[in-house]
């Protein structure tokens, strides 16, 4: 090896300084003297070696542990310095390897990312090893530094193994329980290589609710109309086998309820459809609400005094809201209205209006027989009744109080119900000024 040449040419310069310089001194101390320095000559030659080494032995210690900016820089010896110098060109390509691979690793993501599906791919002990964004937003109650590992849905896990077993690559999933109950996925199963496999998901929740209400909305008018259309029919083959005037008069009377109830029916379902269309064109005035109240009371004066109601009206004479008045008007129509048909006889209505510096409340309060509490969040459905019977024998189609909330949510406003069973319901409206 080269740092035995090292110490082969040491001692014989040492020979050499004995036979030109030191002739005169003994052999035997000539020998001694060689000797000496050829072992610390030896000594500084092979402390020079084994650091080469030890350098060494640091740099491929970072290496494997993917330091790749580790160098070789101070070592001594050519031939260390040629391993040196393979070994820095080792270090600056897989420096330059690890940097393309970031790279395209960023890119894979990035283009994960962009797809509009919820992607999740998973090891082959179904461990998530990656989740786009896509996915993360459609569980955001799932920590963002939780590892990905800890992401688990059920539903999905049953669907896995279905797909695999059953060969089934695509169905639609309904989570069931825990986080995301209730919403429906329209699941894909995508086997890699080995065990891994990715899984498409798409959320269908909106769709499949829309077809749901769609499908309600249809079975319920048709319902709806039934009644009335058949009472019309029967009523018809009456009249047509009837000569006497009194009864035919009573006959058409109830004719034209039923054609009112139709009515009235296809106009909110009208009015319904218009405010749910996203494009409604909003046209703001000042409305005087006193005067609104008073309209409003005009038109069910017929109604009040049948049933001997008395209505209490609180509302300051110079109360003006800027709103749009087709919507305010709804709102408040459709809750008088059922403070008014759902009332006791000789009861009392009471219609309330204030404000503030940023909104206008309004109260509307009757003296029926309340709403249970089980019934109070419902009320706002579409054709819910609380008393089938009763809300038929008073005209009423279902769909006021929706007619209400969609029409609030238009206006930013907002609506509570209290009420106490046996003395009566209260609905407070709340709407911004701005």
């Amino acid at each position: 090896m080269n740092y035995f040449k090292r110490t082969f040419f040491l001692i014989l310069s040492f020979l050499l300084l004995e036979a030109f310089f030191f002739k005169h001194l003994s052999p035997f101390f000539l020998i001694i003297l060689s000797v000496s320095f050829s072992i610390i000559g030896a000594y500084f030659v092979q402390k020079s070696v084994f650091s080469s080494f030890n350098e060494l032995k640091i740099g491929l210690k970072r290496i494997r542990n993917s330091d790749f900016m580790a160098r070789l820089d101070d070592v001594k010896g050519k031939d260390f310095r040629e391993i040196a110098e393979e070994f820095n060109n080792l270090a600056n390509e897989l420096l330059k390897y690890k940097e393309k691979s970031i790279k395209r690793e960023k890119e894979l993501l990035s283009l994960i990312n962009s797809i509009p599906e919820g992607l999740m791919l998973f090891d082959e002990n179904s461990n998530v090893v990656v989740a786009n964004d896509t996915l993360l937003k459609m569980f955001p109650y799932f920590n963002n530094e939780a590892p990905l590992a800890s992401l688990s849905i059920p539903s999905l896990n049953s669907f896995v193994s279905k797909a695999k077993e059953e060969k089934i690559p695509k169905s639609e999933v309904l989570v069931e329980s825990g986080k995301g109950k209730g919403r429906t996925f329209e699941t894909t199963y995508i086997p890699l290589f080995k065990e891994n496999y990715a899984l498409s998901i798409i959320d269908v929740s909106v769709e499949k609710n829309l077809e749901r209400i769609k499908y309600d909305l249809v079975a319920n008018v048709s319902h709806e109309l039934r009644t009335p259309i058949s009472a019309i029919s029967s009523m018809i083959e009456v009249l047509e086998g009837e000569k006497e005037e009194k009864i035919r008069k009573d006959y058409f009377e109830r004719l034209k309820n039923q054609v009112e109830r139709i009515n009235s029916l296809l106009n909110d379902l009208l009015s319904l459809s218009r405010i749910e269309e996203g494009n409604y064109q909003f046209k703001y005035e000042e409305i005087k609400i006193k005067e609104l109240f008073e309209e409003l009371q005009s038109g069910l004066d017929a109604l009040i005094t049948k049933m001997n109601l008395e209505v209490s009206l609180e509302i300051p004479e110079d109360l003006i809201v800027k709103s749009d008045y087709v919507l305010l008007e709804s709102i408040l129509k459709n809750i008088f209205e059922n403070a008014v048909k759902y009332n006791k006889e000789n009861g009392k209505v009471f219609l309330r209006a204030t404000r503030n510096q940023e909104k206008v409340v309004f109260e509307i309060e009757d003296t029926g027989e309340g709403i249970p509490e089980e019934y109070r969040e419902r009320v706002f459905e579409r054709f819910f009744r609380i008393d089938d019977h009763r809300s038929k024998k008073s005209g009423g189609t279902g769909l006021g109080l929706s007619i209400v909330k969609h029409s609030l949510k238009l206006l930013k406003g907002e609506i509570n119900l209290q009420s106490e069973i046996g003395k009566g319901t209260k609905f407070i409206v709340t709407l911004p000024l701005e």
